[in-house]
């Protein structure tokens, strides 16, 4: 179990999960959730694209997930319902991954690979399809991981690759 997203109220915990034990790394993940008290494990959704890295990230609103996958060549972002429904890639054209969604749900950070960046950092107007303007934030010489919002939006946190912690 790896990847948890812990609900609004704090009941039920989102995580992905290999369908099997003994598979090895690579291999496709499955959404699962459980009781926050460890009751009540059940498979969510089962990854029919068979995408290797399933991974959720954080919650877009009290019934929505959101996180990245990975398809060779690139990582994408997707959202999907908490029962499992409405699997969508959000920006099936870009390289891009680790999303963030802002307090108020208005935006969405999101790292984006690119030439002569490692990682950059993006922001999105939140839309249905990610389609909403878009800004590129930092240098494109770092390499941004792991982007997380003040509560109250007014800043965020950014993972650097060298362990710098920027705001």
């Amino acid at each position: 179990e790896i990847h948890p997203v812990v609900s609004a109220d704090g009941s039920t915990i989102y995580y992905s999960r290999f369908p099997n034990p003994g598979v090895p790394p690579g291999e496709p993940r499955d959404l699962w959730r459980m009781n926050a008290d460890g009751t009540d494990q059940r498979l969510v959704w089962d990854n029919p694209g068979g995408y290797p890295v399933f991974q959720p990230m954080s919650l877009l609103s009290p019934d929505e997930l959101l996180g990245d996958v990975y398809q060779a060549p690139q990582k994408h972002v997707f959202s999907i319902r908490t029962d499992g429904t409405d699997f969508h890639l959000l920006n099936p054209s870009t390289n891009g991954g680790e999303p963030a969604p802002a307090p108020d749900g208005s935006e969405i950070l999101y790292t984006h690979g690119q030439d002569g960046c490692g990682r950059c950092l993006w922001i999105e107007r939140a839309a249905p399809d990610m389609s909403g303007s878009t800004a590129f934030l930092g240098s494109a010489s770092d390499n941004y991981r792991y982007a997380a919002w003040r509560p109250d939006g007014a800043r965020v946190a950014i993972a650097v690759v060298n362990n710098e912690l920027i705001t």
